[in-house]
């Protein structure tokens, strides 16, 4: 069974768009097709050098609330640019699930991507995440990397401006100069507004941040 998200931040806005939803679905299984990957991580404990800047964020207690069914939301908070320290605050969503019994550890999990949701991979049923004989001994936890799903997104147009940079017809036949020259436009528009509406975050929306919050 599904469990809610009561995560501050809300409902990603592709959620309530399905045509928006199409497209990402269509992307997800372009993607599968190529490889299914499934990255699981021992979670290890870190420590912070005392004197570093950094150290709130390895100290940090998470507050979870039962979602119900043996699962458990929160979030914490890391830096925007792990290389900057007063780069900002990004937030990331976790989902658990904790087994019955005292657990022999904890295991984090994401399903790869580009895009994809550890929140609903394990929220959607832990099995789908990890064996069902892992998920009665450890603690599973599903994150969302920063600009995913639950966690500190990528802002760029509303929904109607979305739209129509998704669905618009640009001028000219496919391929010709004026198509390109508006393509080209309508490229550079789009990114621009992401820039001004994410700001730092959007060139921290890699593979080397969303791991350098779990070595």
């Amino acid at each position: 069974m599904t469990q809610p998200h009561p995560f501050d931040y809300g409902t990603p806005s592709w959620q309530h768009h399905p045509h928006r939803r199409r497209w990402l679905i269509v992307g997800l299984a372009i993607v599968a097709a190529i490889a299914v990957v499934v990255a699981v991580f021992v979670v290890r404990t870190l420590t912070a050098d005392p004197a570093n800047a950094l150290e709130a964020r390895f100290t940090q207690s998470i507050q979870w609330n039962d979602c119900g069914h043996s699962y458990y939301c929160g979030q914490i908070d890391v830096p925007v640019d792990w290389h900057d320290t007063g780069s900002g605050t990004a937030h990331l969503a976790l989902m658990e699930h904790r087994p019955k019994g005292s657990p022999a550890g904890t295991i984090l999990v994401n399903p790869g991507g580009p895009g994809g949701s550890g929140v609903d991979f394990v929220s959607s049923g832990v099995e789908n995440a990890v064996d069902g004989t892992i998920a009665s001994k450890y603690d599973v936890i599903g994150f969302d990397p920063p600009g995913v799903g639950y966690s500190s997104a990528v802002k760029c147009y509303d929904a109607s401006r979305q739209d129509d940079y998704l669905y618009g017809i640009l001028p000219g036949a496919i391929g010709t100069k004026e198509w390109i020259a508006a393509d080209e436009k309508l490229q550079t528009q789009f990114g621009d507004a992401c820039q001004a509406k994410t700001g730092a975050l959007l060139a921290n929306v890699d593979t080397t941040s969303a791991a350098a919050t779990w070595i």
